[in-house]
């Protein structure tokens, strides 16, 4: 898809800014902006296009504010997840939605301890199958998926 005009992503951003004054649902932010998005492709465009497309231009933005290399992660105006389809810009968040927020990043956290273990596990039985062989050896030449050692294949005699 090519890239809307830049009159209209300004217009976005003014939009938005005005939503996250206080929590809100994301999907209010993207139905109030369709007659933006209107203005700039025409009404021709199909409704679900035009939520799918602000849908994406907003998760785009949001990606960018929650960047930690943009430098600017713990912005008073970045928008942050709630939950759901909840946000609110930083420096206006409460103390039950910063505390909502420390549920989701303690979660996340949690999750992310667990796929790491997992993970480490799988890559430690795998490297250990491989070791001493040729490094033309790949995985599959000597586990199955559930990790259990293949057996060899029978060797015809001629």
């Amino acid at each position: 898809m090519k890239r809307l005009a830049t009159g209209f992503y300004k217009e976005f951003h003014k939009h938005r800014e005005a939503f996250g004054q206080t929590e809100y649902d994301v999907e209010k932010l993207i139905e109030g902006a369709i007659p933006l998005l209107e203005k700039h492709l025409g009404t021709d465009a199909g409704r679900q296009l035009e939520i799918d497309l602000l849908r994406a231009i907003n998760e785009g933005i949001e990606a960018r504010e929650n960047d930690t290399r943009q430098g600017n992660f713990f912005s008073y105006d970045a928008h942050m997840p709630l939950g759901e389809r909840r946000r609110v810009k930083r420096g206006r968040a409460n103390f039950d939605q910063l505390f909502r927020r420390k549920l989701i990043v303690d979660r996340n956290q949690e999750v992310q301890a667990s796929a790491w273990a997992v993970e480490t596990h799988w890559l430690n039985d795998r490297m250990a199958a491989l070791r001493e062989r040729p490094l033309t050896t790949v995985v599959e030449d000597l586990l199955n998926e559930d990790g259990s050692i293949k057996e060899p294949e029978p060797v015809e005699v001629l």
